[in-house]
This record gives structure tokens, C-alpha cells and sequence, in this order.
């Protein structure tokens, strides 16, 4: 889960409900402190979620989004280094956010694995309902996104 950790390419989609109005990890590597590079998908409160690229003190992207608690939600995050906006956030086949580096990505990889439904490290266990994770170690093409979105709206009815 490397490229998850240092900012190389990535493309994610989660199918999944928000049960709760507490803050937790959807998945993720980081452990919400320290040092350590990671990726997470969090949620803050009843309506607003966050994809957070960084650490716990510095995130490097970071960009909140609102999310509808309790009901099905096809997520698709995706991303990396390069020219700016880098990082993309889509919510049932629509943009929510796009999101500039503020710093320099690190290559320092976080001990943690990564955590669906808790962050790497087991913080903050989830209330939160999974269909389908797909990850790729790489930035999809939109034409890409499009067909897996395509194939969870078959699928899910998203």
C-alpha cells in the first residue's frame, strides 16, 4: 500500500452507508497523529466527510466534502503528485471537491496497514455499513472511472 502512503497515484472507490454522527475512519493509513504519511478517508460529523493526504499535524491535501448519513453513497477518490488541482473526490458519479498540494510529499511510508473501516493504526473504529472496495495503484483515466461508476450504478442502483 505504498502508493497509499506517499502520494504516488491512486484511485479508490468505496460503496458504503454513515451510520453515525461521530467522527471515524472510513478507511485509511494514518493513525490521525504523529508523523507517520498516510491516506484517509474520515468522517467528521453528521454531514461532512474529509479525504486527508499527509499527517496528523500537517496535511499535504486535504478537502471536506458533504456526505448523506444514512443512505448508500458510491465514493470515489483519486489522485496524484503533478500539476494542481492533484487530488479528486466524487460522491454518487458527481465532483464534490478538488484539492491543491500545500507541500511536498514525502516518500516515508507509516508502519500502519491500510484499514477499511478503521485507520491504519485502529483508531477510531467505524459506524459505517461496506458494499464494495476497489482500489488501483494508479490514477484512473476519466473514461476509466466512468465505466466502474457505471458498473456500481448496474450493481448497487448508485
Amino acid at each position: 500500500w505504498t502508493f497509499l502512503h506517499n502520494g504516488t497515484g491512486f484511485t479508490m472507490f468505496v460503496v458504503q452507508k454513515n451510520t453515525a454522527t461521530d467522527a471515524y475512519y472510513i478507511l485509511g493509513t494514518q493513525n490521525g497523529s504523529g508523523a507517520n504519511r498516510g491516506f484517509g478517508l474520515v468522517r467528521l460529523s453528521s454531514t461532512s466527510t474529509r479525504l486527508a493526504i499527509g499527517d496528523g499535524s500537517s496535511q499535504i491535501a486535504g478537502s471536506d466534502f458533504t456526505m448523506t448519513q444514512n443512505s448508500w453513497s458510491k465514493l470515489c477518490a483519486y489522485g496524484d503528485t503533478g500539476t494542481n488541482p492533484d487530488y479528486y473526490v466524487r460522491l454518487n458519479g458527481s465532483a464534490t471537491t478538488d484539492t491543491n498540494e500545500s507541500g511536498a510529499l514525502s516518500a516515508t511510508v507509516s508502519p500502519y496497514a491500510l484499514g477499511i473501516g478503521v485507520g491504519g493504526a485502529g483508531n477510531y473504529s467505524t459506524n459505517a455499513s461496506f458494499h464494495e472496495v476497489i482500489i488501483y495503484n494508479r490514477k484512473l483515466t476519466d473514461m476509466e472511472i466512468t465505466q466502474i461508476e457505471a458498473y456500481l450504478n448496474y450493481v448497487y442502483g448508485l
